[in-house]
């Protein structure tokens, strides 16, 4: 490597230390005759590793950024799921609670009808398909066996009858 290049790498690699330790880039990559060119859109890290013969040496790693941030994206998706899910399960084992109570004869009828509203919700009347398939690929992932059409719907918060219709029109595609 000659100086100037170690210079400016280690010039850079001091500020990028300073600031952060990876940066997001656009790359242009041109043929030689310099006609046709691309844009590459590349996340960069750089770091430093100490060897066993206790020199520095110097990685550089490199990613097409769609790449990289479609593992994000792909965590974003699930956490949102799990987080949907976990909610209106919560909201089900409340009102099971509820009913269990009022089963025992803790609650009059009438008590129980205005306890059992505050969990009313109504289910949605329509799913994304897109949405659906990776609900239910990442729901059975998850529990490891199969789901019926009402599980999803209480955990989807959707219409029973939309679900089993949505999954219809999955299986055929």
């Amino acid at each position: 490597m000659s100086d100037t290049l170690s210079n400016d790498l280690a010039g850079w690699l001091e500020a990028s230390e300073k600031s952060s330790s990876s940066s997001a880039s656009t790359l242009v990559l041109c043929h030689s005759n310099g006609e046709s060119c691309k844009e590459v859109d590349i996340l960069w890290r750089a770091y430093t590793e100490t060897g066993e013969n206790g020199k520095n040496t110097l990685n550089i790693q490199s990613a097409n950024t769609s790449d990289f941030l479609s593992i994000f994206r792909k965590l974003a998706e699930e956490n949102s799921l799990l987080k949907s899910v976990v909610k209106n399960l919560w909201n089900t084992v409340q009102y099971n609670n509820e009913y269990s109570a009022y089963l025992l004869g803790q609650y009059t009828d009438d008590e129980f009808y205005k306890v059992a509203e505050t969990f009313s919700v109504t289910p949605l009347e329509h799913i994304d398909q897109k949405y659906l398939k990776f609900a239910v690929n990442f729901m059975h992932e998850v529990v490891e066996e199969e789901l019926s059409s009402s599980d999803y719907s209480v955990m989807l918060n959707v219409d029973c009858s939309v679900v089993e219709s949505s999954l219809l029109r999955l299986t055929r595609y």
